[in-house]
């Protein structure tokens, strides 16, 4: 490879120096762009810009290109028993690792040496060294001053996770690990009451033992809920432990609800490790709808380190999430009738729907969830001309004993030259206004809609 971007450099210098009017003098191209130099002492690098823009723009472009090209020599090599290692690699996490170490050491290149420069009328070239052993000395330093802060952030996730303090216990051993970013490729051995660990590892176990150790529980295995009700957030109180029975404050947990939308869907437990959610009013025509409780270690993590290399290393881990079953009755509904105009039709209307509509229909006012009240009044009166005809409709819901709430309400009034005439087309305005307009407002409001 860096033969041919040798070649390339070379053909770019021919081809602009053959542009290069014969007035401008062209100095000869230098041995270390002919043959790329070596050395045991020092790495290396090479850069090539085109002039474009001012000369300290390009001057820099070419020295980044050259610490770049000096990074690229560097080779990493990631130990079999690395934290690097254990990671799904059909992820990519290798080669992505591989590229940060590249990146790391040209940051760390900032001090090399210019050894030489070379121009054309459009390009610029750069060779830029250092000596390996300052290099390898700044890695040691670094190294050493990285694993001394991640054993500080170990030892403080080891006092939380002994006073079960899972969230803070995560959140070190995730800030530890963001601490030897950079040497993950590598173990990192520290002494740590008498025994040799490597705190990578460490931290990566730990941070997966403790994930996956969350566990919600709830005092019932499901709950049951007439359609229409709600459920209130002393019902839907879930505790947070530990997998061998201990009590987890501040740990946040996600709800969902498979029959829609919670007015809560967040929580984070308090000190009695309880998180709680409600729902308003169970619509579902399912029979049976779930609420699911997710600890969310992955919003741990997140809140632990903006480090995004970081927070991929956990995507694995899966907290065990507690399903609640809610068990859906229909409710019963009763109707009552008032009025001097109700027909047969009606009856049968309101009774279809709700049959369709899966209400159960309760013969008995006291078993009733619901109450339907529908009122019907019609009059055909004598005018001078022939009747005059009324008909007032109106009709109301009461949910669970509560107080009743109006659905339809309306007055319409009817010329007719005969009494027959005038009931006729009283029932039949009737007939319209209550399928189309009356008995969909009821089913509405049964359904809390």
């Amino acid at each position: 490879m860096k033969k041919l971007i040798f070649s390339l450099i070379i053909l770019s210098i021919i081809f602009s120096g053959c542009s290069v009017s014969s007035k401008i003098p062209v100095e000869p191209m230098p041995s270390w762009l002919q043959n790329r130099p070596s050395s045991s002492l020092y790495f290396i690098g090479i850069g090539g810009v085109k002039k474009n823009g001012t000369p300290d723009y390009y001057m820099k472009a070419s020295r980044e290109d050259a610490l770049a090209d000096m990074a690229s020599s560097i080779s990493t090599s990631i130990s079999s028993v690395s934290v690097v290692s254990r990671i799904d690699n059909s992820s990519g996490y290798a080669e992505s690792f591989s590229e940060n170490v590249k990146s790391q050491a040209a940051e760390m290149f900032q001090d090399a040496e210019l050894v030489d420069q070379y121009q054309t009328e459009t390009d610029y070239f750069s060779y830029y060294r250092i000596l390996k052993s300052d290099y390898y000395r700044i890695k040691r330093e670094r190294k050493q001053n990285a694993v001394a802060s991640a054993l500080q952030k170990y030892t403080s996730g080891l006092e939380q996770e002994n006073r079960d303090n899972f969230v803070q216990a995560i959140t070190f051993y995730v800030q530890g690990l963001t601490s030897l970013r950079d040497y993950l490729d590598q173990v990192s051995m520290v002494k740590v009451n008498g025994d040799s660990i490597d705190l990578a590892n460490e931290f990566f176990s730990r941070v997966t033992k403790l994930g996956s150790d969350i566990v919600v529980v709830h005092q019932m295995r499901s709950l049951l809920v007439k359609q229409g009700q709600g459920i209130q957030s002393s019902e839907l109180t879930f505790t947070v432990k530990s997998s061998t029975g201990k009590l987890l404050s501040g740990v946040p947990v996600k709800f969902i609800y498979s029959g829609g939308y919670l007015p809560k869907d967040k929580d984070v437990s308090d000190v009695n490790a309880n998180v709680n959610t409600s729902i308003e009013k169970v619509l579902s025509n399912s029979n049976i709808e779930t609420v699911r409780v997710i600890p969310d270690v992955e919003s741990i993590i997140r809140n632990a380190t903006t480090d995004m290399f970081i927070r991929g290393m956990f995507n694995h881990v899966k907290a065990k999430e507690k399903s609640l079953r809610i068990n859906i009755q229909k409710p019963f509904v009763y109707i009552k009738y008032s009025g001097n105009g109700m027909t047969d039709r009606i009856i049968d209307m309101v009774l279809i729907e709700l049959k369709q509509n899966q209400f159960l229909v309760s013969q008995d006012l006291i078993d009733a969830d619901y109450v339907v009240e529908i009122e019907v009044y019609k009059n055909c009166d004598k005018i001078e001309y022939g009747f005059d005809g009324t008909l007032n409709i109106s009709s109301g819901v009461t949910f669970f004993g509560s107080n009743t709430e109006k659905v339809f309400s309306q007055r319409y009034n009817q010329k007719a030259a005969s009494e027959n005439d005038c009931k006729q087309k009283l029932d039949n305005k009737l007939n319209s206004v209550f399928k189309s307009i009356v008995l969909p407002a009821i089913m509405r409001k049964l359904k809390g809609l």
